[in-house]
């Protein structure tokens, strides 16, 4: 078993990995930015966390609180995409690619988690 702090669990990759986790017998803290969806991560069995991932103080507690052995980023902002103004579609989760990695890999290295996973 093992502790495992997913980033942006609420998403749609998020959502289809932490009951896989779970199931496997893994401990699950999964974050999101949307209270509404706490419930949601709560039943797919998960510790859920409302987090900004580009508030690096806010990232670096929800990770050290979790104690986990593993980071999984999963982090998104993708909402309707308008195909004629994609670079303002894909900006916000441009930014949590790359600087949410940033304030993840501060966090993980600060908390001492062996273990990371990055989308790209």
């Amino acid at each position: 078993m093992m502790r495992v702090f997913v980033a942006g669990g609420s998403g749609a990759v998020g959502r289809r990995l932490v009951p896989q986790l779970v199931a496997r017998g893994h401990q699950v803290t999964a974050t999101t930015t949307d209270p509404a969806k706490v419930a949601l991560l709560e039943g797919l069995g998960a510790t859920a966390v409302v987090m900004d991932g580009l508030d690096a103080a806010q990232v670096g507690e929800a990770v050290a609180a979790a104690e986990s052995d593993a980071v999984v980023h999963q982090m998104t902002s993708i909402g309707a995409i308008d195909m004629k103004h994609l670079d303002r579609a894909f900006a916000q989760t441009n930014r949590l690619r790359t600087e949410g990695l940033d304030h993840l890999l501060a966090a993980v290295r600060a908390s001492g988690v062996p273990h990371v996973v990055a989308q790209s």
